[in-house]
């Protein structure tokens, strides 16, 4: 998980990828040994704002047998935003 400041909406995935290179101001951080994404939020986390952030998760899925499955991301786009499974944009606003 990683939170950056984020103060206006960014114009498409490749901006927003970009935006993601930045480094963590105060508030806000990277945290690479979290072991689920129950209670995950950048004040709990990071001890930093609710207010005006980027995050980035990559979440990894081991699956023993083909299957359908699945994935709601409740997720507040205040500023649009982009949810993508293998790469592939699967969600934008």
């Amino acid at each position: 998980m990683k939170s950056v400041l984020l103060k206006e909406a960014l114009p498409n995935i490749l901006s927003f990828k970009a935006h993601m290179q930045s480094e963590p101001t105060q508030g806000y951080c990277e945290r690479n040994d979290l072991n689920n994404m129950n209670q995950v939020s950048n004040q709990a986390i990071c001890g930093g704002s609710k207010r005006d952030i980027a995050f980035h998760f990559t979440v990894e899925f081991s699956v023993n047998q083909a299957a359908l499955y699945s994935f709601k991301v409740p997720t507040d786009f205040g500023f649009g935003g982009y949810s993508l499974m293998d790469g592939v944009v699967v969600k934008q606003t």
